[in-house]
């Protein structure tokens, strides 16, 4: 089923397209053929379908999550790039990236589920019960050019 949100984004991304032509560049711009600033915006959809193992590896319970937690099977990704070049000859940059990852899901579980918390202590979720679960994941990345070889970056995951 196409959701609203996916038309919004076909129409804003058709719209920019429409816009792009109107930016000219400047005379100079082929002594300099890098950019001095730079920002993309963008959204992604894409398809997934993600296998959890519970326990030991290749001991343990593997489990379908699109299909026992009732995730969604598509992902949505909001991502923010941008870039600033510094010095007079543009070879030095220093840039930040940001993606967010969100999905979520309900069910009602069909059968017992038995997992294991961080003290090994056993929890049974009985069959019958409502499941709410979610995965937000944001990544951070900051970026230093000092030339075209060397690339000093950061990264930080916030689940």
């Amino acid at each position: 089923m196409f959701k609203r949100k996916y038309l919004f984004v076909l129409l804003a991304a058709g719209l920019i397209c429409f816009i792009q032509p109107a930016w000219a560049t400047a005379a100079d711009s082929k002594d300099k053929p890098w950019k001095k600033f730079n920002v993309d915006i963008g959204y992604l959809i894409s398809g997934l379908n993600t296998d959890l193992e519970l326990g030991a590896k290749g001991l343990g319970v593997k489990v379908d999550v699109e299909e026992a937690l009732g995730m969604d099977t598509t992902n949505s990704v909001f991502k923010f790039k941008s870039f600033w070049r510094f010095t007079d000859n543009l070879k030095h940059k220093l840039g930040f990236e940001y993606s967010a990852y969100r999905r979520d899901g309900n069910r009602t579980i069909l059968e017992d589920f038995t997992i294991e918390d961080d003290q090994g202590n056993q929890i049974t979720i009985p069959a019958g019960s409502q499941v709410s679960s979610y995965f937000d994941l944001d990544i951070y990345k900051a970026i230093f050019n000092a030339c075209d070889d060397i690339i000093i970056s950061s990264h930080a995951t916030v689940f």
